[in-house]
């Protein structure tokens, strides 16, 4: 027998989509309905994120970005288009993959910033900035990159490719910093060599 001795939480009803009750409020401006669909679903589009982006801290700021949005644009879900928790789903899943996006390119940015570096320290100047030359470059870099010994070309991936200082990638590779400034600063002088060969 259903205990009834205690009621659902504000504008919450059995059986029926809380998700959605709870957005239609918060699209009134009812904060104490924030504060349940976060209880109620938050846990859930972390799950949803993290599957995503890989990343527990990159999953909670998207996590937080959502809830943003879901305070100031509740009123555009339609609950006659699906569920609530349909709804949040496809936001976060959305959301997520446009981190993901922008982090990729944000990458892709820095490792052709190091191209270039490693162009112009080896005295390449010309055509650098031009599309497919960069393409080239690149193609040219990450194959020189897998004639480093590992030891070089794992950090050289880290600082280059996934954007880390040098302090982050000792700290990831639990390598001491001088140790791991050497081992760049060796690998960057073959990877200069590659790249002259290659050309």
């Amino acid at each position: 027998m259903e205990n009834t001795d205690q009621p659902p939480g504000p504008g919450v009803q059995r059986g029926g989509d809380d998700a959605g009750i709870l957005l239609d409020q918060i699209a009134s401006g009812d904060r104490q309905a924030f504060a349940d669909l976060y209880e109620l679903t938050g846990g859930m589009l972390l799950a949803v994120i993290i599957r995503v982006v890989r990343d527990r801290d990159l999953a909670e700021e998207v996590l937080h970005e959502c809830f943003t949005y879901i305070w100031t644009s509740a009123r555009s879900f339609d609950g006659e288009r699906g569920t609530g928790t349909g709804w949040l789903v496809t936001l976060a899943r959305r959301r997520a993959i446009d981190c993901v996006r922008s982090t990729q390119s944000q990458r892709t940015r820095e490792t052709v910033q190091g191209i270039r570096e490693i162009n112009l320290t080896a005295g390449f100047h010309g055509g650098v900035d031009d599309e497919v030359e960069t393409r080239i470059e690149s193609a040219r870099a990450a194959t020189a990159l897998r004639t480093l010994p590992p030891e070089q070309g794992r950090v050289i991936a880290l600082v280059y490719y996934e954007g880390l200082t040098h302090q982050q990638a000792a700290e990831r590779t639990g390598i001491p910093l001088g140790t791991v400034k050497t081992r760049i600063r060796d690998g960057l002088k073959r990877l200069r060599e590659q790249m002259e060969g290659v050309r």
